[in-house]
């Protein structure tokens, strides 16, 4: 085991932890525990209840999700961060892949040291938003079938989603002076973040029913494309958009399958336009001879 100037030395290699102060490394020490897993050795199962968040300090672990990896993990990152901050059931299990020596927080010490530091929680909250990315990306090389992306896609994407969903939760509670604006953009991540989690929802939904039609419903595609534009807010802003959004109809649909093609062709008339110029989308709408509604953007 390594004696306490060594340990201070590794703990320091974490970009998370330089977030706090000089002083306050001996409680983390001292409240902390080090462990050491031999090759193969689970450290904790999926479905398990027990809380701890793991700085790895050398080795490596893999994440599985059923007997799925899904993930490796190296010194200088850490894993469990969930469990600390809502206590929740493991969404994955773990284990070393070698010699792994690990330095676990439990929820008191997390509490203590960490959950009242707005900084902290914000770069936990950018790890949780990279790895969702990453796990997505993961997903779309792996060539599974519908049914097996489903069952993976309900724990890759879901759980990270409800962690940023959680995280921006805790920075408001913890942070009582965060002005109107921050909390604003909190507000907006987090809504960006259900309407995701209702898009999987859908995708998996449609996965276990094969290819039956999908069950339509009443969409009031005006509301329907402000919610994409929200989504799309920050793209707009630094493209200097103009959107320009006209009575657009209810309509009989899949919501989920035009959420996702307005997302798709606004994303693509921000992303294909000319770099001199300021793009002025329009949607439009008309009904043609036969009494159908046409949408034009």
């Amino acid at each position: 085991m390594a004696n306490p100037p060594n340990l201070l030395e590794k703990l320091k290699q974490f970009p998370l932890l330089n977030l706090l102060h000089e002083k306050e490394f001996g409680p983390l020490i001292s409240g902390g525990k080090q462990i050491t897993l031999k090759p193969g050795r689970l450290l904790f199962e999926e479905g398990g209840k027990k809380s701890g968040m793991y700085l790895i300090l050398e080795g490596e672990l893999k994440i599985f999700v059923e007997d799925t990896p899904i993930a490796l993990r190296g010194p200088g990152e850490y894993i469990g961060e969930m469990s600390v901050i809502d206590e929740s059931y493991r969404s994955a299990s773990c284990k070393s892949t070698t010699e792994t020596e690990l330095f676990e927080i439990d929820k008191n010490l997390f509490d203590s040291l960490f959950a009242k530091k707005p900084e902290i929680l914000m770069e936990l909250l950018k790890t949780v938003t990279w790895r969702a990315r990453e796990d997505l990306g993961v997903l779309k090389n792996k060539n599974l079938e519908l049914q097996e992306f489903a069952q993976i896609a309900s724990h890759d994407l879901q759980e990270p989603l409800r962690k940023i969903i959680n995280f921006g939760s805790l920075l408001k509670e913890s942070t009582r002076n965060l002005d109107e604006k921050s909390r604003d953009y909190i507000q907006r991540m987090q809504n960006s973040t259900a309407r995701m989690q209702r898009f999987i929802d859908d995708l998996l939904n449609y996965s276990k029913i094969g290819m039956s039609p999908l069950d339509f419903e009443s969409v009031d595609l005006k509301k329907l494309v402000h919610s994409v534009c929200e989504d799309l807010n920050h793209l707009i802003l630094l493209s200097r958009a103009e959107i320009n959004v006209a009575d657009l109809p209810e309509i009989k649909g899949a919501k989920s399958r035009l959420y996702q093609l307005f997302f798709n062709l606004l994303m693509n008339s921000l992303k294909f336009k000319k770099e001199d110029e300021s793009p002025v989308i329009n949607f439009l709408s008309r009904k043609n001879e036969n009494n159908e509604w046409e949408i034009c953007v």
